[in-house]
């Protein structure tokens, strides 16, 4: 298995398990595409248990994340 498929799966069981603990919080993975894959499975693991939340700059297109 490639690292990268390795990685998708490591994100994968990360996102479920968030998303059990948080079944009305944001999709973390609709932010993927600003963080990349092994931003989102350190945002998961830094989340330690608090709930995300993303933030999007309209005008500049960023993203910003915070824990609740």
């Amino acid at each position: 298995m490639t690292t990268f498929v390795k990685d998708l799966q490591t994100f994968s069981d990360l996102e479920k398990t968030y998303q059990q603990k948080y079944p009305n919080a944001q999709q973390v993975g609709n932010f993927y595409h600003y963080f990349g894959i092994d931003k989102m499975i350190d945002i998961l693991n830094e989340a330690e248990g608090r709930e995300i939340l993303f933030f999007v700059e309209p005008s500049s297109n960023q993203c910003i994340y915070s824990f609740q």
